[in-house]
């Protein structure tokens, strides 16, 4: 499940336009057919292993806004199929 959100994470990252495009929690949950609170509870591992960030949206406090950082980026690119080629 980790590399399922991860992926999501990245991806969904990578199509923001602007940092207030990033996806949210629930955004990533909808994206991987997720159980909303699993997600929250994965991301926060993915988080605490330093994969990915979350960042309370300025616009609306109840959001995260999501990133994934340069070590889950290069995990990401590793494990996806095709990935690298894409960059």
């Amino acid at each position: 499940m980790q590399f399922v959100l991860l992926a999501a994470v990245w991806w969904l990252s990578d199509q923001a336009a602007v940092p207030s495009q990033l996806p949210s929690q629930r955004q990533v949950a909808d994206h991987a057919a997720t159980d909303v609170m699993m997600t929250s509870q994965v991301l926060r591992a993915l988080e605490i292993r330093g994969l990915v960030t979350r960042a309370l949206d300025p616009a609306d406090g109840r959001v995260k806004r999501l990133t994934v950082t340069a070590a889950g980026q290069r995990l990401a690119v590793r494990t996806v199929p095709g990935s690298a080629t894409c960059r």
